[in-house]
């Protein structure tokens, strides 16, 4: 067992290095430091790691008012051999005084309302995301986010979006031009997908600063200011910059239909990105994760034989992977 001793011990000298961890498990009877996020944040210090134990329960919400770093085990893919993953009810609010925080690897069931800067959302699964006055310097990474109205910006709020996959039965991206005054958005190598069909557009934006590159949007889109080598459905940005207008996307992904968005051999989307990174979710520096595993070690392979000796001891061969 000594690999595995290991292993676990240099993950946690690592995590420790910055911050302590405390362990949050709502079983009963519960095996972690708390059995719920808000006595784990209670008694948290600031920039502390809160790990969450995967449950069949989800985990009450609560509004977090500090800047913690808050880690589940990802959302799983939606099969029968998903293993059960951390949960979170909404609404789940980001206080200002969380500046600094992240959560990374859970899925929200419902709406995150950010009013903190320098916060991070990262390989979660999530209904809605809203941007409040102040909250700038947010950084949405490597989500999933599957809701009307998925984006919402109020009152000078500004983000950076990395490798999202962005799906919603109405705006993918609204920014109410009555409420928003310079409000800042860059967008590069996500997806943004409009299920209704053409009913409504994929992106809007209004008095808003804006930088796309590396995308796919579908349908349409309106107040994008500067876009470069991105591929849209039909004709609505600018056919310079490198952007592709008019593509099919069941010539782009492997099955469009079905929600496969990796891109098939041949795909217009290869290498077509600024500095020749593939446009999409998988492309770039930091490529979309599915599933949103958390960017730790982790073991998918273990086998331990049944029997062992003292003179011998028992031989354990074991398999991780970073998942960075």
């Amino acid at each position: 067992m000594k690999p595995i001793i290991v292993l676990l011990t240099t993950l946690l000298l690592n995590m420790s290095a910055t911050a302590t961890i405390i362990t949050v498990d709502n079983h009963y009877p519960s095996m972690g430091d708390y059995n719920n996020l808000q006595a784990a944040q209670n008694a948290a210090n600031n920039f502390d790691t809160l790990l969450l134990t995967p449950s069949l329960v989800g985990y009450p919400s609560t509004n977090i008012l500090k800047p913690l770093t808050i880690i589940g085990n990802g959302y799983g893919d939606g099969t029968s051999t998903t293993l059960p993953h951390c949960i979170i009810y909404n609404p789940f609010g980001i206080d200002p005084n969380a500046a600094g925080g992240k959560i990374c690897s859970v899925e929200i069931n419902g709406r995150i309302d950010i009013y903190a800067t320098n916060f991070t959302i990262e390989r979660c699964k999530t209904g809605q995301i809203q941007l409040f006055g102040g909250s700038s310097n947010v950084l949405l990474h490597q989500n999933l986010i599957i809701a009307g109205f998925s984006i919402q910006y109020y009152n000078q709020s500004d983000a950076t979006l990395l490798n999202n996959c962005i799906l919603s039965d109405n705006y993918f991206c609204l920014v109410n031009g009555s409420q928003i005054t310079n409000a800042s958005i860059t967008a590069l190598n996500n997806i943004f997908i409009n299920k209704q069909n053409g009913a409504f557009k994929a992106i809007e934006l209004s008095n808003t600063n804006s930088y796309f590159a590396n995308n796919i949007i579908s349908p349409q889109q309106s107040g994008i200011i500067s876009s470069f080598n991105n591929i849209i459905s039909d004709g609505s940005l600018p056919s310079t910059n490198g952007n592709q207008l008019n593509v099919d996307l069941n010539t782009v992904f492997m099955d469009y239909a079905n929600g496969n968005y990796h891109l098939k051999p041949g795909s217009p989307a290869i290498g077509a990105g600024l500095n020749g990174v593939d446009i999409g979710i998988y492309g770039g520096s930091t490529p979309f994760i599915d599933g949103g595993l958390p960017p730790l070690p982790s073991i998918y392979y273990l086998d331990v034989p049944i029997n062992g000796s003292t003179q011998n001891g028992v031989n354990v061969t074991i398999k991780a992977k970073s998942n960075n």
